[in-house]
């Protein structure tokens, strides 16, 4: 028997790369007194960061909004500890929802973020 070694393929990033501007949030839900909301949202901790964004090809979305938590984006930033608990992530009026992070090559340089893209801001169905 014999043993081939696997080699493990990656792409490498450069600070050049990181060519868009993204805001990272953490969420927190807030209890109100109206008869019609239970509840709302409100981001604060807000954390700017420049990025590289890959979207993902074949995926659906009815008007803008996915519930189940299937791969829409992946975003690329460099290596910061604050990141690793933000929830969500605001591109232009579009929110993201973080589903895993990733250091990518495991050598701390770079994070990618899994993300499930949750719609425009605007959409009733996101205050969910």
């Amino acid at each position: 028997m014999t043993c081939d070694k696997i080699r493990i393929k990656s792409k490498n990033y450069c600070i050049g790369d990181l060519n868009k501007k993204a805001v990272f949030l953490d969420r927190e839900i807030d209890a109100r007194t109206d008869i019609d909301i239970g509840y709302g949202e409100i981001f604060k901790n807000n954390t700017s960061v420049w990025c590289a964004i890959e979207t993902k090809n074949g995926k659906d979305v009815f008007s803008g909004t996915d519930l189940l938590g299937t791969n829409t984006h992946d975003i690329i930033t460099r290596y910061n500890s604050t990141l690793v608990s933000k929830k969500f992530i605001l591109l232009s009026s579009r929110y993201l929802k973080i589903l895993r992070v990733q250091d990518l090559n495991e050598e701390g340089l770079f994070l990618k973020f899994v993300c499930n893209e949750r719609g425009l801001s605007s959409l009733k169905v996101n205050e969910a």
